[in-house]
């Protein structure tokens, strides 16, 4: 619930006190008390919670486009030496290129059809 929505709660839970003639038939008034408690209760572990989520999705999203730049500075030094024609390089490169499928060298000299 938002901000909102909890004053409103809150207030009917006062009301249902103060006023329990307009409480409908079909109402637990003790059901409704214990559900609001239970917000009450759950809502600031509830922020907690998501502020600790939120900070480990931020550190995630961090350390992984880090270790992202630091593999491609690598796959690109590989494939360097495997132009250059140093076998185990090589070896390497084909082997991680698969992550780049259809990215291959273009001719100049492709006609398209």
């Amino acid at each position: 619930m938002g901000d909102k929505t909890v004053a409103f709660v809150s207030k009917v839970k006062d009301y249902t006190t103060t006023n329990p003639e307009y409480v409908p038939n079909f109402m637990s008034v003790s059901d409704f008390i214990v559900d609001v408690n239970a917000v009450t209760t759950l809502s600031p572990i509830m922020k907690s919670i998501k502020q600790i989520t939120d900070d480990l999705n931020d550190t995630m999203m961090l350390s992984g486009n880090e270790a992202l730049v630091a593999a491609l500075n690598y796959y690109g030094n590989v494939r360097y030496n495997a132009n250059e024609g140093q076998a185990s390089a090589k070896t390497i490169y084909e082997d991680l290129k698969k992550r780049f499928p259809g990215r291959g060298k273009t001719s100049k000299n492709t006609t398209i059809v």
